[in-house]
């Protein structure tokens, strides 16, 4: 009797232990499957953990962005446990399949460009998301998207598009973009009651009535769209903004009372009589390139106008007209040969003029413009600054002093574009539009506060001392081999040159890198040459060259600058290395020697002569403690010589500028978290540091004392302090929100943070 018992029990404990090992881990702790090792990468990158370890559910939650461009991402499975991903970029992939992002309800801002999607799913509950990229697809219905009642934008280019009926219920859309597709009937569109801009190059364009009443309307963008009657524009009030080149436009008798408008583009169309414009003084940017025009007298009133081009209008023989004009800083008047170059010299010096015959005494006379080939990246931003874009947009994998001292690699990614080859006209108030817009990253509204960079190699025959020329609109900023030669962050538009600036090219290749903004809105245009005689040619893409790099630049990224030291630091006392570069002396030894060397040489730009940069503090991995050591140590060896000297006075001036000013207790990271967490500081002074961790209530969880620390920041995950989420026994504690206290000397602040289990 007691053996059956025995045995029953047995049994049973067999049973129980196969149900638990049949039962599942909790659902926070499964493995989530990613079948598609590209995509697994990306998200296993966004979370911080090796490309190979486990991602969990309860990981994936975190998840709050991903970018992943240009991966070869062909499968989304898996992609659904990212419940509260907000931001998504997959442009330039082999994506067809969507559905697993059908239950993302917290998405904002989706990118699908250039992928392989023909049909969408029902994506109704991305009640969310504001923002749909989906150009360079296969797409022909868009009916699925009939539920995204919050979209603010939608960009729909290269597509097989021709019923936009099912948008006619997203009245929260701001702008709609949509070039090369069959047809665009705007009819649906009459509701939109939202609606500010809509682009649409090389789109044939019927019922335009139907968003001439809509009273935000502010910018219609259509580039050979078929365009002849605009009848139905007498309606738009509120437009202030109407490109229309490449149509067949004749009469512009229905824009007589737009007096909002400030922008108008009428290049390449069929207009000889301007009286319409009369009275529109409002305008200060005004294309007529192409057109049959005669007489230019209607334009003499526009006292606001500075940029005019009137140019291939070969009737035209008399601009005397427009002389008085108060503003006017351009006008083209390229191939009119009928007009006297003579009664050009009526208008004032600060006048840009391009005529074959005329060259303003107050600019150098000019070469011809560098085409191409050029490689181009754009990245969000809302002007050109003293900021790097390309940084922030690469996360670090390309600078512009890197990518003005090395050039620009095709194919390579910079944040949601890649660098791609495309010639820039040399004519037209409008060419970058039209570069971004046949690179398929849309024109106008969607590539508003955004940053177009161009990158491009010359060769010189010799060293010349010369004069750069440029035109942009709005900001632009150039380097020429690593070095910024010329800033200008304004508003304006361009058709030719408008600035000049001298420059150095060195013999052999020289790099060139241009950046240009579109902070005005409306048209966007950049001209880049030299004055007429300088000796060079462009170099094809791909060609190979040497760029010198000093010793001191260990990282070889063109700048000398902390990064380095943090190489040469990181093999202190090594006699070998996998880094030969951190010898930086070549004496077969790493040490206070080489760190001084490179300190001597802090913020100078590699392949350039140029004076030192600023010190900056572009990473904070480096630790004030360990340059107070570097400091130390060199004045031991300190031989007097030039190199010590100055070595030691850049680290003492970069140790300054790692000192913050105030202390300061930071938000922890993650958070929420589950179940470790990162709480940073800073301190301004030596203190003794305590924190305190309490529940909601105010009882005391966890104590943890870090004793006396110097000054400096404590940002970093190796420097900021750690808790586990246990309290001082060593439990793990429930989840909830809980406040955590810094003491530091006199010093005391409270924050708060949630853990969820």
């Amino acid at each position: 009797m007691q053996l059956a018992k025995t045995q029953h029990i047995f049994v049973c404990t067999l049973g129980l232990c196969a149900v638990l090992f049949l039962i599942p881990l909790t659902t926070s702790a499964q493995t989530v499957n990613i079948p598609d090792t590209n995509l697994r990468a990306a998200i296993a990158e966004a979370l911080g953990k090796a490309p190979n370890a486990r991602i969990t559910v309860d990981e994936m939650t975190t998840l709050r962005e991903l970018h992943a461009v240009s991966i070869d991402i062909k499968n989304l499975a898996g992609l659904e446990a990212a419940v509260n991903l907000e931001d998504l970029n997959l442009h330039n992939n082999a994506i067809s399949d969507i559905s697993p992002l059908t239950g993302l309800t917290k998405l904002r801002h989706i990118g699908l460009e250039e992928n392989v999607i023909t049909d969408l799913p029902r994506l109704e509950k991305l009640i969310s998301l504001e923002e749909l990229h989906l150009g360079r697809n296969l797409i022909t219905d868009l009916s699925p998207l009939e539920g995204l009642i919050n979209l603010r934008g939608i960009s729909l280019h290269h597509n097989a598009i021709s019923d936009l009926s099912p948008l006619a219920g997203l009245v929260k859309l701001e702008w709609i973009g949509m070039s090369d597709n069959p047809l665009a009937d705007l009819a649906p569109l009459s509701g939109l009651t939202n609606l500010r801009n809509f682009h649409g190059w090389g789109t044939p364009i019927v019922n335009l009535a139907g968003i001439a009443k809509l009273p935000k309307l502010r910018e219609i963008n259509v580039c050979g769209g078929g365009i002849s009657d605009l009848s139905s524009l007498a309606d738009a009030k509120g437009l202030k903004e109407l490109y229309l080149p490449g149509n067949e436009v004749s009469d512009l008798s229905p824009l007589k009372g737009l007096t909002n408008l400030t922008r108008l583009s009428f290049e390449h169309n069929q207009i000889s009589d301007l009286s319409p414009l009369e009275g529109l003084n409002n305008l200060t940017w005004v294309d007529l390139r192409d057109n049959r025009v005669s007489d230019v007298s209607p334009l003499a009133t526009l006292d606001n106008l500075t940029w005019l081009d009137l140019s291939q209008n070969a009737a035209i023989t008399d601009v005397s007209a427009l002389a008085p004009l108060p503003n006017l800083t351009w006008m083209g008047l390229a191939e009119n040969t009928g007009i006297d170059a003579s009664q050009l010299e009526r208008f004032s010096a600060t006048t840009s003029i391009l005529h074959s015959d005329f060259v303003n005494s107050a600019f150098p006379e000019a070469g011809p413009k560098i085409v191409g080939p050029w490689l181009w990246a754009i990245v969000p931003g809302a002007g050109v600054s003293n900021a790097d874009l390309l940084e922030k947009a690469s996360k670090g994998a390309a600078t512009e002093v890197k990518v003005s001292t090395f050039g620009a690699t095709e194919g390579k990614p910079v944040g949601g574009s890649k660098w791609t080859a495309h010639n820039l006209a040399p004519v037209g108030g409008d060419n970058i539009n039209e570069m971004t817009d046949a690179l398929g990253w849309g024109s106008g509204s969607e590539v508003y506060d955004h940053v177009v960079y161009g990158s491009a190699t010359l060769n010189s025959p010799r060293k010349q001392e010369t004069t750069m020329l440029v035109g942009s609109g709005d900001g632009v900023k150039v380097w020429l081999n690593g070095e910024v030669v010329h800033y200008n962050p304004t508003e304006r538009g361009a058709g030719d040159y408008q600035d000049a600036f001298p420059v150095t090219l060195k013999q052999g290749t020289n790099v060139l890198l241009v950046a240009v903004d579109n902070r005005g809105h409306g048209a966007f245009s950049g001209f880049f040459g030299f004055a007429k005689d300088t000796d060079y040619t462009v170099n094809p893409i791909g060609k190979k060259f040497t760029v010198q790099i000093p010793a001191w630049d260990v990282n070889r990224d063109g700048e000398t600058n902390i990064l380095d030291l943090i190489l040469v630091g990181q093999d202190f006392g090594k006699l070998r290395s996998t880094n030969a570069r951190t010898d930086v002396n070549k004496d077969g030894r790493r040490n206070i020697s080489d760190l001084v060397l490179v300190a001597q040489h802090l913020g100078e730009l590699s392949g350039v002569s140029a004076a030192p940069s600023a010190l900056a503090i572009g990473d904070m991995r480096l630790d004030p403690a360990i340059i107070r050591g570097w400091i130390a140590q060199a004045q031991i060896e300190n031989d007097g010589s030039l190199a010590f000297q100055q070595g030691i006075a850049n680290l003492e001036r970069l140790l300054a500028l790692m000192t913050p000013r105030e202390t300061q207790l930071l938000a922890n990271y993650p958070n929420p978290f589950n179940p470790e967490t990162w709480i940073p500081y800073q301190l301004s002074e030596p203190a003794e540091v305590t924190l305190h961790i309490y529940t909601i209530g105010g009882t005391l969880v966890r104590t943890l004392n870090l004793g006396h620390q110097p000054a400096g920041l404590y940002h970093q995950r190796n420097r900021a302090v750690y808790w586990d989420g246990k309290n001082a026994v060593g439990e793990s504690v429930a989840s909830g929100i809980y406040f955590y206290t810094l003491i530091a000397g006199d010093f005391t602040a409270t924050r708060k943070m949630l853990i969820m289990k």
